[in-house]
């Protein structure tokens, strides 16, 4: 039981991790877009 909660945790953390990927890459490019 408490193994699958660690599992939802690490798969949470790395949402948020491809979240702050996907906004850095999309700013960038934004950036690279405008110039």
């Amino acid at each position: 039981m408490g193994r699958k909660r660690e599992t939802q945790l690490v798969s949470l953390e790395s949402d948020k991790e491809n979240q702050l990927m996907m906004t850095f890459l999309y700013f960038t490019l934004g950036e690279n877009r405008t110039k």
